[in-house]
């Protein structure tokens, strides 16, 4: 299989993982949100989203099945996920905070930025795959 359309459907297929983790991270937070902290509903809802596609994107984005690694991937994952979470706090910041963007421009960008870079760790770190040099 050409690499570059392996590269396209992993990072098609990262993207809906993504839209579904998005997706219960919202619903999540519209729910917790009404009875606690803003910052505290967010960090809730986050984390069944992040097992959601740790879980997801192990499968379906990587093909990696069975148990064989899964701890140590998680492992991988888990400060990955929080640099992500990270990046996005830092972005907002610089963004709405400094520049003054408006959030309805600063959230694609700084989805954009912090999408790719998890993507980037996932395939090189998290679920990186040995046995096939790419």
């Amino acid at each position: 299989m050409n690499i570059s359309y392996k590269f396209l459907c992993q990072g098609s297929r990262f993207g809906v993982v993504g839209a579904i983790s998005t997706i219960i991270s919202y619903i999540g937070f519209v729910i917790f949100s009404a009875r606690m902290s803003y910052f505290l509903a967010g960090f809730i809802s986050w984390l069944p989203s992040m097992l959601v596609n740790f879980l997801l994107n192990r499968r379906y984005t990587f093909k990696f099945f069975g148990r064989a690694d899964m701890l140590k991937q998680w492992a991988l994952f888990l400060p990955g996920s929080l640099g992500q979470m990270a990046l996005a706090f830092l972005g907002y910041w610089i963004l709405i905070g400094l520049l003054h963007f408006s959030p309805a421009i600063a959230y694609p960008i700084n989805l954009t930025v912090t999408s790719a870079m998890m993507f980037t760790y996932l395939k090189f770190v998290t679920f990186f795959d040995r046995n096939v040099i790419q």
